[in-house]
């Protein structure tokens, strides 16, 4: 499914045989021994995925289109994704992610009620990157379901996360 573009927007999506929301999970659940395939989207490689005039685009189709593992979606992510869809390509966008979801393409992972303290003490403890909610919370969710694989555009506050947290970032 393409979406028609507005004008002056970048088409979302892929081919007319590849919807942009056409990503497929793969065996197990997260925090099942799914940690070896799996691998946690931060929102920028999300929103990158539907931009096909975004710098990551490509990369961000390498990770979402061709991997086989489960795609694990932090539900902190979703409102920031929805937002950016929105306000640059438009409400048909929007639609497309949400039938993403919809259709199982993500795995959805909630913040356990453990993880907000963790939240707390890797802002506290990098307080000079001003991380915020997000990226603290893909990291405490990283570790509460041993999965150390983060697919991300953000160079600026994931690296020293995935050396301190022994993560490795995508693409």
């Amino acid at each position: 499914m393409l979406l028609s573009p507005r004008p002056g927007s970048a088409v979302t999506g892929g081919s007319a045989n590849s919807s942009p929301h056409a990503v497929r999970l793969a065996g197990g659940s997260a925090g099942h021994g799914a940690g070896v395939s799996s691998v946690i989207l931060d929102t920028g490689i999300v929103y990158a995925y539907y931009d096909r005039s975004d710098d990551w685009h490509t990369r961000a189709r390498s990770i979402l289109g061709g991997r086989t593992g489960t795609l694990i979606l932090p539900s902190a992510v979703i409102p920031e994704v929805d937002h950016l869809l929105g306000t640059r390509l438009g409400a048909d966008s929007r639609t497309v992610f949400y039938r993403g979801i919809v259709e199982g393409h993500y795995y959805v992972a909630d913040l356990p009620r453990a993880g907000y303290s963790r939240v707390l003490a890797i802002n506290q403890q990098f307080g000079d990157l001003d991380l915020g909610f997000v990226d603290a919370a893909i990291v405490a969710l990283a570790a509460s379901l041993n999965v150390s694989r983060v697919a991300t555009t953000d160079r600026r506050h994931f690296p020293p996360l995935a050396q301190a947290y022994h993560l490795e970032l995508l693409p």
